[in-house]
């Protein structure tokens, strides 16, 4: 077997963060604390802050992480919930500056700070769909990889549906819609999410899913879970297609925008490279940026999970660099 230092180290703390994430109360032995929610008022059928107290969302720390620190790990997870569950919550209840003011300051400096390091090395999520191509690897099942205009569809789809979901949140606050949109739509950023169903099956968490929810439209309640479906599927394709959920998921997609401009840079010396592809088909987002770039010395583009693969594989010696800071950490 083939000795690949970061591939390894990142397989540590990506199992490691899965544990801390969604098993974290339970095996560190960390005392839950009791959440007051927000609740949707149906007698009046308006949004109103009917505070109660729910003893099964119950996490130690009650913040957010850029990674999918989800919410419905139940009482065994760490985190309330990840960067889009924040989002659409404070969009839609807009609560006041200094409710929101600690969580947002975390969330903005913890992606400054590592961008989509935080998909890489840290999303539980991520690693499961990981493991399910190491699983297909395993088994010899052939990959299937995407063409390019199917990767092209589905980043213009992360974008697209990654506005849809903050104006939704958004929207279901006017005063003028209607009560049966307001219901349904109320944290759709996690109804349509995989890790609603993933996470729960895994935590012995109940899968919650209700097409029935009184006075709400039908037709938008089918049409998420049919998402949810969809989204689903798309995620367990990772068996034969490298991250195929990543490629689309909304809290990258606001994470790729701090890819450039982050701590982190990854540099490369076009004049050490042979152009052997290797970098290309060791992406695991399927992107030719780094292998195809002949001018820039930073390569950082939006769609690099930061797992270092091209790096830990590239034949070349300091052909490529990764560095914090300006510090360099690892080299080809």
């Amino acid at each position: 077997m083939v000795w690949h230092k970061i591939t390894w180290s990142r397989r540590v703390v990506q199992v490691l963060s899965f544990l801390f994430l969604f098993y974290g109360a339970t095996l560190l032995n960390l005392k839950p604390q009791e959440i007051k929610w927000y609740s949707l008022d149906g007698k009046n059928q308006k949004m109103a802050e009917l505070l109660y107290a729910n003893p099964t969302w119950t996490q130690p720390f009650q913040t957010f992480l850029p990674g999918r620190s989800c919410r419905f790990a139940g009482t065994t997870g760490t985190f309330r919930g990840c960067l889009m569950y924040f989002l659409s919550d404070t969009l839609t209840w807009r609560p006041p500056w200094k409710v929101i003011l600690p969580s947002l300051a975390l969330l903005l400096g913890l992606m400054v700070l590592l961008a989509r390091f935080w998909c890489g090395w840290l999303c539980p999520i991520g690693f499961l769909s990981e493991m399910l191509n190491e699983a297909r690897r395993f088994t010899g099942l052939a990959r299937i990889k995407f063409p390019a205009w199917w990767l092209a569809t589905l980043k213009a789809a992360g974008y697209a549906l990654t506005a849809a979901l903050l104006f939704s949140a958004w929207a279901i606050s006017w005063s003028f819609v209607a009560w049966s949109v307001k219901k349904p739509l109320y944290l759709a950023t996690c109804q349509i999410c995989p890790s609603k169903l993933i996470t729960p099956l895994l935590t012995g968490f109940p899968v919650m899913i209700n097409l029935q929810f009184p006075g709400a439209s039908t037709a938008l309640l089918v049409t998420l879970f049919v998402l949810l479906v969809m989204f689903t599927l798309l995620y367990f394709s990772s068996a034969v297609m490298k991250r195929s959920w990543c490629k689309l998921c909304p809290g990258g997609v606001i994470l790729s925008f701090f890819n450039r401009g982050s701590f982190l840079t990854k540099e490369k010396d076009a004049l050490r490279c042979t152009k052997c592809a290797i970098c290309a088909d060791a992406c695991p987002m399927e992107t030719l940026a780094v292998y195809e770039e002949k001018s820039r010395v930073i390569v950082d583009h939006t769609q690099c999970i930061q797992c270092y693969r091209c790096v830990d594989l590239c034949p070349e010696k300091k052909c490529l660099t990764v560095k914090f800071l300006g510090l360099p950490i690892f080299k080809s």
